[in-house]
C-alpha cells in the first residue's frame, strides 16, 4: 500500500474519532522518537494523536512519507518523525475501530495482493 493510502486512511479516522493510537516500530534508522522509547528495549510504541488531546499538536502532518510533529514526553516536547514503513497501524482507544498497516517484505503473498491493509 502506498503512502498516499496510508494517509488518507489514517486522516479519515482522525477525522472520525477524538483521539488515535498509532502504533510504531521503534527500531526504525529513519524514525525519530525520543531516547528512552529505545531504550525500554520494546519493539513497538504507542503514540495518541488527534484534535482531541489535552496538548494539540499544531505542527502535525500526515503524508504519503508517513506522519510527524511536536509531541508532548512526560511534559517535554519533541519533534517525532515516523515513515510509513515503520508505523503499524492505528487503533481507537475504547476498542472499535483499528487498521492493521503493512509492508510487502512483512507480508505474506496473499495479503501482498490485498493491498497490506487489514481492517480488525
Amino acid at each position: 500500500m502506498e503512502g498516499e493510502t496510508k494517509s488518507k486512511l489514517l486522516r479519515v479516522l482522525m477525522d472520525a474519532i477524538p483521539i488515535v493510537k498509532v502504533v510504531l516500530r521503534t527500531n526504525g534508522s529513519r524514525v525519530r522518537i525520543p531516547d528512552h522509547l529505545r531504550a525500554c528495549d520494546l519493539p513497538v510504541t504507542v503514540f495518541d494523536i488527534g484534535h482531541g488531546l489535552a496538548r494539540p499538536i499544531r505542527d502535525f502532518e500526515c503524508d504519503a512519507k508517513g506522519i510527524r510533529g511536536t509531541l508532548s514526553f512526560n511534559g517535554q516536547p519533541f519533534f517525532c518523525d515516523v515513515p510509513w514503513p515503520a508505523i503499524v497501524g492505528a487503533i481507537e482507544p475504547n476498542g472499535g475501530a483499528a487498521i492493521q498497516f503493512g509492508s510487502s517484505e512483512q507480508q505474506s503473498e496473499p495479503e501482498r495482493h490485498r493491498g497490506g491493509l487489514r481492517v480488525v
